[in-house]
């Protein structure tokens, strides 16, 4: 057995005491956190004077880590779950249905548990190593919300008291645009699109662009876009690809925009494809994406553009955008649009772009 070093990390650990919940502690939640160089502990395992609660609050807060078992959404945990964000802890969540996580957590991180005591090992383990590796990102809303409010307070501190509600409601308000940014998509625009991109794409390198449509690269791309592409042209380590998508005829109609389309995509380093949409629907058996597709591996960004163009539509360059984690259907699609795609090659395009 591998010896901790004196650096494990503290990972306190808020679940039901059912004995059914115990291999799921000592085969996945323990057992991860021991292969990410820490240690893991209940409370019901300790000795201690005085109140449960009062045991719980000093755990949290000696903690480097916060693992919460929301399976069966047990008040204790979830009442404890709260004491955790108002300490500022950074907390991990465990459920068995990711549907099941109550609204007010569904922004935090969260690990879902399939049945399989190994997978949840091999997730704890990542999410503890991520957490170490990234000791200033905090997912405590009470944290920014205090921030938030000191930064209102050294506007004019007499004020002060009169613009709290103003803060709160516009706290507010970022909150519900995050969550819906990651359902349904708001319109974005373009300097801050390219601000989670560029972040995403540092984390992944990966940057997969799928396109149902065909237009001048200078014209739906702004002046900070093109400049981005060109950072991203010189990062060989970054995986890149153009999969065109549209109907063989509206490529033989638009031969010059698909030839520039290519040759600026080629430019930047990326590899292009064409994948006839006829072949992407006999392979997924659904109707084919009409929106821009960017999948990055571990996350998936999804715009919807009205008309042919990124300019076209109320407001220049704001698009309704929807990023969320990769699921298993944004996999497939991604790999049924692999297997329909043929290389966009000298010979393709001589043949195909009159």
């Amino acid at each position: 057995m591998e010896t901790l070093q004196k650096s494990a990390w503290q990972v306190f650990v808020l679940m039901p005491f059912q004995p059914e919940f115990d291999s799921m502690f000592e085969e996945g939640i323990r057992e991860g956190a021991r292969k990410a160089n820490a240690t893991a502990e209940r409370v019901d395992e300790q000795k201690y004077d005085g109140t449960i609660m009062a045991r719980v609050v000093g755990q949290i807060e000696a903690a480097d880590l916060v693992v919460a078992v929301l399976v069966g959404n047990r008040p204790n945990v979830m009442y404890e779950v709260g004491l955790a964000h108002g300490l500022q802890k950074r907390v991990v969540l465990v459920t068995d249905d990711a549907n099941a996580i109550a609204f007010d957590l569904k922004d935090f991180p969260y690990v879902v548990h399939n049945g399989s005591n190994t997978d949840l090992a091999e997730a704890i383990s990542s999410k503890i190593q991520w957490c170490r590796e990234n000791p200033s990102a905090r997912d405590s809303y009470c944290m920014a919300y205090r921030e938030g409010l000191k930064q209102v307070e050294s506007v004019d501190s007499k004020l002060f008291p009169f613009l709290v509600p103003l803060a709160q409601r516009r706290f507010s308000e970022w909150s519900i645009s995050a969550r819906e940014l990651v359902g349904a998509g708001i319109m974005i625009k373009g300097p801050d699109r390219l601000a989670i991109t560029e972040q995403i794409i540092a984390r992944t390198r990966a940057f997969r662009i799928m396109d149902p449509f065909v237009a001048d690269p200078s014209e739906v791309h702004s002046k900070d876009w093109l400049q981005f592409y060109d950072r991203i042209g010189q990062q060989r380590d970054i995986e890149k690809a153009w999969f065109l998508c549209i109907d063989l005829a509206k490529v033989e109609n638009s031969g010059v925009l698909v030839r520039a389309n290519r040759s600026f995509y080629l430019a930047r380093g990326f590899k292009t494809y064409y994948c006839q949409p006829s072949d992407l629907v006999e392979s997924l058996g659904s109707t084919a994406p009409d929106r821009v597709i960017e999948n990055y591996g571990e996350f998936v960004k999804m715009l919807s553009l009205d008309g042919p163009s990124y300019k076209k539509g109320g407001t220049p360059n704001e698009i309704r955008t929807t990023l969320r984690t990769c699921t298993p259907e944004d996999e497939q699609l991604y790999l049924c649009v692999q297997r329909c795609s043929e290389e966009m090659d000298e010979a393709w395009v001589t043949k195909n772009c009159r």
